[in-house]
């Protein structure tokens, strides 16, 4: 039996190579994957961080999370901060409150928060005024002053939106409640970034990203990005040791397929 084997083989081994590498090549191209245009072929594999993936769809714990976010409109929380000589500059407050705006456009953002929008609470002669902090950006140095110095003498507003020292300042970026999917922290973490970059005035700002979703987006993108770097290398490492063994191309690609 295994010498008829051996003699087909021989006897075809131009059709049995051209269909190994062809079964070798949709396998390969199975886990990559194959997009042609906007069209997916072959979805590959994908590693998925979220939660959703611990638990089942009818879990209590899971429906009662999931009902939260509905009521609440997510809880899921990005925090983007930059350090500059003083916050408390027009052309400060003005490129925190164009990135508020800006930030407030993107996909899957509900609310933003930053110096310049959030409320203000100040009695006034018995009643109770809300306004926002930053109506407008103060132009001249006593409109400035008096800004600063409600900012920083409110526990709300200080050590939150802006450092005890006026030199850093953080906007707070809620989130919308996902349904879940595949890795939709990383999708969102990217956008950021990539935000950041393009606001970023060529290095004038250095902002920086924190949060529950950057943490578990950069957690995809170690385990995703680098694993493929990790299996590259490692795909390399075996088929050198068996073209040390064998010493031919054709074992070692038998091996592998």
């Amino acid at each position: 039996m295994w010498q008829r084997i051996v003699d087909n083989l021989l006897a075809h081994r131009a059709l049995h190579l051209f269909w190994l590498i062809a079964v070798t090549a949709f396998l390969l191209a199975s886990a990559v994957g194959v997009t042609i245009g906007d069209r997916v072929i072959l979805p590959g594999l994908r590693v998925d961080n979220s939660h959703e993936v611990w638990f089942r769809d009818d879990d209590p714990n899971w429906l009662t999370y999931r009902a939260f976010q509905e009521q609440f409109e997510g809880d899921e929380v990005v925090i983007l901060a930059f350090r500059t000589g003083d916050v408390f500059e027009s052309r400060v407050l003005e490129k925190v409150k164009d990135l508020t705006r800006k930030l407030e456009e993107l996909p899957n953002v509900a609310q933003v928060v930053s110096l310049t929008n959030v409320e203000h609470f100040h009695g006034t002669g018995g009643d109770l005024i809300i306004s926002e902090l930053v109506e407008e950006v103060p132009r001249d140095p006593d409109s400035m002053e008096k800004l600063r110095q409600t900012a920083l003498g409110n526990p709300l507003y200080r050590d939150n939106l802006i450092s005890d020292d006026g030199r850093a300042t953080a906007i707070l970026i809620r989130l919308e409640a996902q349904d879940g999917g595949v890795n939709y922290q990383r999708r969102i973490t990217d956008l950021l970034y990539a935000f950041c970059e393009q606001e970023s005035e060529d290095g004038t700002y250095d902002f920086h990203l924190a949060g529950i979703p950057i943490l578990l987006g950069l957690e995809d993108r170690a385990t995703t990005d680098d694993a493929t770097v990790e299996y590259g290398l490692c795909f390399i490492f075996v088929v050198i040791i068996l073209y040390l063994m064998h010493r031919r191309w054709i074992f070692v690609l038998v091996s592998i397929a």
